[in-house]
C-alpha cells in the first residue's frame, strides 16, 4: 500500500499513543490555569490555546503526514475526550 495514504499499524498506533499524552499534558495544563468554561477565558487564554494545538501538532503526528495518520490522531481526541467528559461527570460513590 501507498505510504502516504496507509503508513502501517505500529506508526499508527505510535500516533495513538502520541496523542493521548499530549492530550494529557494539554488536559492537566488548562485545568491547572483554573479556567472551567470557555466563558472564563480571556482573548489572551484562546490565543493561547490555539497556538498551544498549533505546537503540539508534531509531537503527535511525528514524521507521518499521511490522511491515515491524521485521522487516528482525531479520532484518539475524539475518543479521549469523550472518556474524559464521562469520568469526570461521573456521580462519585457515596461513601457507607
Amino acid at each position: 500500500m501507498n505510504p502516504i495514504v496507509f503508513p502501517g499499524g505500529l506508526v499508527l498506533l505510535q500516533i495513538a499513543l502520541r496523542t493521548l499524552t499530549v492530550y494529557a499534558i494539554v488536559l492537566i495544563g488548562v485545568r491547572l490555569s483554573g479556567k472551567r468554561e470557555v466563558g472564563q477565558m480571556t482573548p489572551f487564554d484562546l490565543t493561547l490555546l490555539l497556538l498551544l494545538s498549533n505546537a503540539v501538532q508534531n509531537a503527535m503526528t511525528g514524521p507521518d503526514t499521511s490522511l491515515i495518520g491524521g485521522a487516528t490522531a482525531a479520532i484518539t481526541l475524539l475518543g479521549i475526550n469523550r472518556i474524559t467528559a464521562r469520568l469526570w461527570n461521573a456521580p462519585w460513590p457515596a461513601n457507607t
